[in-house]
């Protein structure tokens, strides 16, 4: 019987290990996709600027060129 209770124990402890080590895992994922949703955000406005900025090229060059 007391090896059972012991084994159990074992076991409960694992769990425990298993469980904080799943919510470190999610505690960093949760970062990483905050982290991605940041880059996400610069990257549409640097790309809107790029977009403006190529517009505003090809007006000049089509002004030059008349």
């Amino acid at each position: 019987m007391k090896e059972q209770e012991e084994m159990i124990d074992q076991i409960s402890s694992g769990v425990q290990r298993l469980n904080d080590m799943a919510h470190t895992i999610q505690d960093e994922i949760q970062e990483h996709d905050r982290l991605i949703d940041t880059v996400e955000i610069h990257v549409d406005v640097a790309q809107t600027k790029m977009e403006h900025n190529r517009r505003q090229v090809e007006r000049i060059l089509q002004t030059n060129s008349t």
